[in-house]
C-alpha cells in the first residue's frame, strides 16, 4: 500500500518512492505539506529536475543515497505541483488534478461564483456540495458526473473526485436568481471521517444503486426544507444525468429536468463500449415513464465518443409523448466546454427565464 500522506517517503532497497495517488489528503492541512522544511527557498531544484525525469505511472522512483535530499525532492515536487494546479496547467504525472487538484479547482470556482461549501449528512454517506443563495420558490440542483471512477479499464480509482467539475461549471452559469445547489456524488471531495461508506463499488458498478440515489434524494430534501423551497429543478452531467432522472422518478415536486451528455441508458452504454454491466445500479431508461410528465431537456455532443447521442435517444424513445427537447451540439465531445452553451439553452427552453 502506498503511504497515505503527502510528506511521506519510503526507503525500498535504496529506491525511494513517493506515491502521489493520495496527495489530496494534505490539501486542507498545509502544515503537514511542508512539515520538514521552514524555508521553501531552500528546496533543491536539481532534485525536482531529477523527479521530472523519472516518472513511472503514478509513482516517482529515483535512487538517492542522501535521505535529506530525497525529502527535499518530495517537498519540492508537491510545491511545484500546487503551482501547476493553481495555474490551471496539466500535470506531468499519471495523477492529474483529479485528487488534490479537483478540490482546489472546485473550491476556487465555487468561491468565485458566490457558492458556499456545505456537507450534508445522509443515512449512508456524507455528501459534499456548494450552495448559491437566491430568491424564489424553486431549488435548482446540479448533480456531478461520475468523476474519476477508473484509472484504467481494469483499475478503479481510490477517490472519485472529478478533476474537472463540469456540473459545477454548469451551475455557475445558470442565470436563475433562485437558489442553486451543486451536489457531489458519494465520496467525491470528502476526507477523513466523512468518507464513511466509501468503497470502490459506490463509484464503479453500483454508482446508481438504490443506496446512492436515496442519499442524493435525501440531500435534496434537506436543502429544500432548509430553504423552504416549494419545488425543485434537477440537472446532471454524464452519470449525474442518470442520478437526476432517478431522483426525479421518486419526487412529486420536480418542475424541470435536464441532462448534459447524460448516461440515460447504462445498459445500452455498457453494451456499446463492450464493458462490464453496472450490476447493482438502477437504469434511468427503466423509469422514463415515471418522469414523462416533467418538462425535459437532454443535450448531447455530436463528437461525444464516451456517451454518444444514441444513449439519450434510447431513453427519450421511452418517454412517449412527453414534453422533451433533444439538442445535439455539433463538434462537442464529452469533456467539452458545455458551460459556454448552457445559459443560452436554459434561456431558450426553461420556462421562467
Amino acid at each position: 500500500m502506498p503511504p497515505r500522506h503527502a510528506n511521506q517517503c519510503v526507503n525500498n532497497t535504496n529506491i525511494y518512492e513517493y506515491y502521489v495517488n493520495d496527495i489530496y489528503e494534505a490539501d486542507s492541512r498545509q502544515n503537514r505539506l511542508f512539515v520538514h522544511t521552514n524555508n521553501l527557498e531552500q528546496l533543491d531544484i536539481q532534485a525536482v529536475q531529477q523527479i521530472w525525469g523519472s516518472l513511472v505511472g503514478n509513482t516517482i522512483a529515483f535512487s538517492i543515497q542522501d535521505k535529506e535530499l530525497l525529502l527535499n525532492a518530495c517537498r519540492a515536487f508537491i510545491f511545484f505541483r500546487l503551482l501547476l494546479l493553481l495555474a490551471g496547467l496539466a500535470l506531468l504525472t499519471g495523477c492529474p488534478a483529479s485528487i488534490l487538484g479537483g478540490r482546489v479547482v472546485a473550491q476556487d470556482l465555487a468561491a468565485r461564483g458566490g457558492f458556499k461549501p456545505i456537507e450534508i449528512e445522509t443515512a449512508p454517506f456524507v455528501l459534499s456540495g456548494w450552495l448559491r443563495p437566491g430568491t424564489g420558490q424553486t431549488l435548482h440542483v446540479y448533480f456531478e458526473g461520475d468523476g474519476l471512477a477508473w484509472r484504467s479499464r481494469t483499475r478503479p480509482a481510490m477517490d472519485p473526485t472529478p478533476s474537472n467539475p463540469v456540473s459545477l461549471r454548469l451551475a455557475l452559469t445558470d442565470p436563475t436568481a433562485e437558489p442553486v445547489l451543486y451536489l457531489a456524488r458519494p465520496c467525491q471531495y470528502t476526507e477523513g471521517e466523512a468518507r464513511r461508506g466509501c468503497f470502490t463499488p459506490v463509484w464503479t458498478h453500483e454508482r446508481f444503486s438504490e443506496q446512492v440515489v436515496a442519499a442524493e434524494n435525501e440531500a435534496v430534501d434537506q436543502i429544500k426544507a432548509r430553504l423552504a423551497a416549494r419545488s425543485t429543478a434537477l440537472y446532471g452531467y454524464s452519470g449525474g444525468g442518470s442520478v437526476a432522472v432517478l431522483v426525479a422518478a421518486r419526487r412529486s415536486d420536480v418542475v424541470f429536468l435536464a441532462t448534459v451528455a447524460g448516461d440515460l441508458d447504462h445498459e445500452l452504454w455498457t453494451r456499446t463500449h463492450g464493458v462490464s454491466p453496472l450490476t447493482g445500479s438502477l437504469n434511468p431508461a427503466d423509469v422514463a415513464r415515471a418522469v414523462a410528465h416533467i418538462p425535459q431537456l437532454h443535450v448531447t455532443g455530436g463528437a461525444d465518443e464516451i456517451i454518444p447521442p444514441e444513449i439519450a435517444d434510447s431513453y427519450c424513445a421511452r418517454l412517449g409523448g412527453a414534453q422533451v427537447i433533444r439538442e445535439t451540439l455539433p463538434g462537442l465531445g464529452h469533456d467539452g466546454a458545455w458551460e459556454k452553451s448552457w445559459p443560452g439553452l436554459l434561456s431558450r427552453y426553461r420556462s421562467g427565464n
